[in-house]
This record gives C-alpha cells, sequence and structure tokens, in this order.
C-alpha cells in the first residue's frame, strides 16, 4: 500500500503468496482473512513510524495557524473535475486562514489547475513526487503548521492530519475523475465516515479514527519491521535486480510516478 484504502479492493489475485501482503491496519488483514487472501500482515502506515521518529505524538503537538487543503489529485492518465472556485469560496467561507493548497505534482503545472488559489492568494505548495526520500517530511511539516486540514475527497492526507492532532474535515461534494473524456465517479465515504462532513473531527476525535485507519496497534519495532521488510536478508538483492528489470521494461522512473 502506498496510500490508504478503505478496503482491498481486489488485492487477493496474487501471484506469489510466498510473500507477504502488508497492509496498514487491522481491519484491512482481517478483510483479508474473510476473502482467502493468504499471507496478510497488518504493519501500521509508514506516517506513523515518522510520527514516532520525530517524536510529535497527536496529543503534544504545538498548535498550527490557519487551513491546508487537499484537492484531489490527478492519478496517471485520470483526471480531476473539480470547481475549484467554489471549493475555494466555500473553504473561505467556512475555515479561518491564512489558506494553503497542496497541489500533487502532476497538477501543480498543469494549465489553469492552480488558478483559482492564485487568484485568492492561497500559499501554493508542492510535496514532491511518490519517490521522493523526503515526501513524508514536508507533508508532516505542512500539516504540523495548520491548525485545520481539509480534502474534498477522503484519503491518506486526512488521516495523517489526524494523527498528528489536527482538527479534520470533508468538504461537501466528491468530485469526479476522467479519462479520454470519460468521467469515473469517485467513491462518496459520507455514508461510511459521517463524522468527517459537517462539521467534522476535533483533535482527539481525530487522532483516535486515524489510528484505527493508519493501523497504530499494528505498528511494529525495529527489529520485527526490518524483518518483515526483508532489510536484513538476501530479499534486498533481488528487490533491487526486480527493480532494474521493472525499470528496464517500463520508461525510465515508472515506479516513481515520474512517467505519468
Amino acid at each position: 500500500m502506498h496510500g490508504w484504502r478503505s478496503e482491498m479492493d481486489g488485492s487477493g489475485h496474487r501471484r506469489l503468496t510466498s510473500a507477504p501482503l502488508l497492509v496498514w491496519n487491522e481491519l484491512l488483514a482481517a478483510e483479508a482473512k474473510q476473502n482467502g487472501v493468504p499471507n496478510t500482515r497488518s504493519i501500521g502506515a509508514p506516517f506513523l513510524y515518522l510520527i514516532d521518529l520525530l517524536g510529535r505524538g497527536s496529543l503534544r503537538t504545538p498548535p498550527g495557524r490557519g487551513t491546508l487543503c487537499f484537492p484531489y489529485h490527478s492519478a496517471g492518465e485520470l483526471r480531476v473535475d473539480r470547481n475549484h472556485r467554489r471549493f475555494v469560496e466555500h473553504v473561505e467561507a467556512t475555515e479561518t486562514g491564512p489558506f494553503t493548497a497542496s497541489l500533487f505534482y502532476q497538477d501543480i503545472n498543469r494549465p489553469g489547475f492552480r488558478d483559482p488559489f492564485d487568484e485568492a492568494g492561497w500559499r501554493i505548495v508542492c510535496c514532491g513526487t511518490r519517490d521522493d526520500p523526503l515526501f513524508l517530511f514536508r507533508l508532516y511539516a505542512e500539516i504540523l503548521s495548520h491548525e485545520v486540514v481539509l480534502a474534498d475527497q477522503l484519503g491518506s492526507s486526512i488521516w495523517y492530519a489526524g494523527a498528528l492532532g489536527r482538527r479534520i474535515r470533508i468538504v461537501p461534494a466528491t468530485p469526479t475523475m476522467s479519462r479520454s473524456g470519460e468521467n469515473e465517479e469517485l467513491t462518496d465515504f459520507v455514508s461510511t465516515f459521517p463524522m468527517l462532513h459537517g462539521a467534522g473531527l476535533d483533535q482527539r476525535a481525530a487522532r483516535d479514527e486515524a489510528y484505527i485507519q493508519l493501523g497504530y496497534s499494528s505498528m511494529l519495532n525495529p527489529t520485527d519491521l526490518s524483518g518483515i521488510l526483508g532489510w536484513n536478508s538476501s530479499k534486498r538483492f533481488y528487490a533491487s535486480v526486480l527493480g532494474k528489470v521493472i525499470d528496464h521494461r517500463r520508461a525510465p522512473g515508472a515506479r516513481g510516478g515520474k512517467d505519468l
């Protein structure tokens, strides 16, 4: 998993069942077991380990200032269809500034995508590509410097903010995605997570739910984590070889999303 998901999404179709399928939380591990998906293990989200590493428990974090927003991002050939001017108007009418928009690397330079945020005088940031070793550090710093974190679609960033003790909320109207002129509806989480819509969750409630979704109870100690990830075995060598094979078959940088 490189991001939060609410369910397994077909991950039961596995070619190599001798290798563990690593998920973030016990909910997904239980679903996998119920559906007969073999060798699945929950280990907690990487972001939780970063919080632990930097020593910032959610109820001991310093207060932030203003509102950080995560407009839903593109993905490969999929492009976001969203009226961002209405998004900006809604946020400014319901939250306190200063305002920051964190844009995905595929979107920040797309013609017109950032215009509504620029016109409103918002600060705009980009945390980098998904293979950037500093990506999560930048994301951590941005969340920690704000008081409230919003998004127009539930995803990893909202749970990260909850784990850092920020008030979190999903703004109305789920965005849509388009590919080659055809719209694709995104999952509407209103019925699954109604508490995130409307007023959202305060700091303590946000932390409690984020810990469940990010798998706090599944976190491993350094020795066990290194073991299951294969950092101290020949698996590391074979993973390096496999990476080179993937790079050869696909465009350079494909694993990091740079070919998209």
